[in-house]
């Protein structure tokens, strides 16, 4: 496939993914409940010039049009389909004052909610301040296809970013991004605004480490009714509150290395740089080489998907995806996604990884909602059109049963023929090490830190009486591997520590039966083999549960 056709597809304002499902005969990721074309389509330019809202389970396309003077107000009309049955409609909206040639039309921010429509508008364009400023009217059903205007957030740009309704009387904004510190000073702010009352319930303001990653693509933010989530790449965590912003849990996220290093050049690169284009530019330059978290989306009101940015990924080729369980945060399924195999088959997927595309979660239906122009690879050329559609995509749960490696479950498959060495130059077939009641520890460059300590101890006191190996990653420092394995034979005493390169293409297309890939799972995981010479995994998420 030409890689320059698939890079430059990639690249663009929106599209959708076709992709060969991995597994054959397995679930598929989605199942498509509504397609409807739309009356949209990007110039010459990429720009289609509408803002995409989700609200009381339609879809609306707002635009810069004429507001009419209608007795003491003002009105507009836009259209609007029902994303249950893909019924088209208008509705129309009434306003104290003309404010709809001034709507904004930015999708790099979600504007979620119910009965109760929220419509940004540009003041500085509509009273011609002297500075930025923006205000939130908001609008309430009077009937099927009507919305009056209720209330006005005036300066709203101190509080503007993703707008997420809660319920009947409140919703959520959360704004976070690393604005010019003559624009703004405190760029990362949750805050609730009660309608009803007219006044905020809650404002938290917060340093978020890493402010300069929102420069780069990235969508840190989910919510439902009763929880929200926000993640933290630097930190590698995503921390969940309530509906009043009241922490209640906090994650890890399996991020395979530590970037402390990276992000603390970056960090000082903020500080010496002037101008910001500059510094966006350098600070790519170091991301590349950086695995971090750069998105996360609610599928459905059971999965909550957090999308990693691999080391060494270039635009969008390749991404790696996490599901975890929303009740109890357990990762069920650790998928890498390489979006180059792309093709045009009947299974939509969502590419999660971009700004443009329209993603967002609809509660009241439990479906995924997706915008994207009408556009797919096939073989090497782009197919499709610039024209839009509107795709209601439910998740599949069988799709992640099928995905999911069985914890503690037996095998009588082994790990393909491959030789491992030690540092002294002796080498071995990997499956010498499992033998009767024998456990190896495998680490690689994907690491829950936090989980070595609990692996060791998991190990120490669960099979005390087993033969210990432990498997890592080869490096070339050396004096890095020495302090390394000096650190794990006082932890647990292993009989031996081995390596393996990561160029072994035995190693990368290995997927026999429940067994990980040692090089692509995410580690600490342990392999071990029973009294009947079965063998056995248990994996990272069970370690750090532990």
């Amino acid at each position: 496939m030409n890689n320059s056709i698939i890079h430059s597809f990639l690249q663009s304002a929106s599209l959708f993914v076709m992709l060969i499902v991995a597994f054959t005969g397995k679930a598929q990721i989605y199942t498509t409940l509504l397609k409807q074309k739309l009356p949209i389509k990007e110039d010459a330019l990429g720009d289609h010039a509408t803002k995409f809202i989700l609200a009381d389970n339609k879809l609306l396309l707002l635009s810069r049009v004429e507001s009419k003077k209608y007795n003491s107000n003002y009105i507009a009309s836009y259209l609007s389909y029902d994303i249950v049955t893909g019924k088209k409609s208008k509705a129309r909206f009434i306003a104290d004052s003309a404010i709809f040639e001034y709507v904004d039309i930015d999708n790099t921010v979600h504007n979620n909610s119910k009965e109760v429509i929220f419509i940004k508008v540009n003041e500085f364009e509509r009273i011609h301040s002297n500075i930025y400023s923006s205000a939130l009217y908001i609008f309430t059903k009077i009937d099927a296809q009507t919305y009056k205007q209720i209330d006005i957030i005036k300066d709203f740009q101190q509080y503007e970013g993703k707008i997420h309704q809660l319920d009947e009387n409140r919703v959520l904004f959360y704004k976070n991004y690393d604005y010019h510190p003559l624009d703004d000073s405190m760029p990362t702010i949750t805050s609730i605004y009660n309608f009803s009352q007219r006044k905020f319930d809650t404002i938290t303001h917060e340093t978020f480490n890493g402010i300069y990653l929102t420069n780069l693509v990235n969508n840190l933010f989910a919510a439902t009714n009763t929880k929200i989530y926000k993640a933290y790449p630097v930190e590698k965590l995503i921390r969940i509150s309530d509906n009043r912003l009241n922490l209640i849990d906090t994650f890890v996220v399996p991020v395979q290395a530590d970037y402390s290093e990276e992000y603390s050049t970056i960090d000082s690169l903020k500080k010496a740089v002037k101008f910001k284009k500059d510094f966006i530019k350098k600070a790519k330059e170091i991301d590349y080489s950086i695995e971090r978290i750069e998105s996360m989306f609610m599928l459905n009101q059971d999965i909550l998907c957090v999308v990693l940015k691999p080391k060494y990924s270039k635009n969008f080729t390749h991404r790696r995806l996490l599901y975890y369980d929303a009740a109890n945060y357990k990762l069920l399924s650790d998928e890498y996604k390489d979006y180059t195999n792309s093709n045009s088959i009947d299974v939509v997927i969502p590419n999660l990884t971009y700004n443009n595309p329209f993603v967002i979660f609809n509660e009241a239906t439990n479906s995924l909602l997706y915008i994207s122009k009408n556009q797919y690879v096939k073989g090497n050329k782009i197919k499709g059109s610039n024209r839009y559609s509107m795709y209601v995509l439910k998740f599949n749960h069988k799709y992640l049963e099928a995905q999911k490696l069985n914890i503690g479950a037996n095998s009588n498959t082994k790990i393909a023929s491959t030789q491992i060495f030690n540092l002294r130059g002796d080498t071995i077939d990997i499956n010498k090490l499992f033998l009767k009641k024998s456990i190896v520890l495998i680490q690689n460059q994907r690491i829950c830190q936090p989980c070595v300590a609990k692996a060791y101890t998991f190990i120490n006191t669960q099979y005390p009486r087993y033969s210990k190996y432990v498997v890592l990653e080869y490096n070339e420092n050396l004096v890095q591997l020495l302090s390394h394995e000096k650190r794990i034979k006082k932890a647990i005493n292993p009989k031996e520590i081995y390596y393996y390169k990561t160029d072994d293409t035995i190693l990368k297309k290995q997927h026999l039966g429940i067994m990980p890939n040692i090089i692509t799972t995410p580690s600490p995981f342990i392999l071990y083999s029973d009294s009947m010479h079965n063998m056995n995994y248990i994996s990272v998420d069970t370690l750090f549960d532990k």
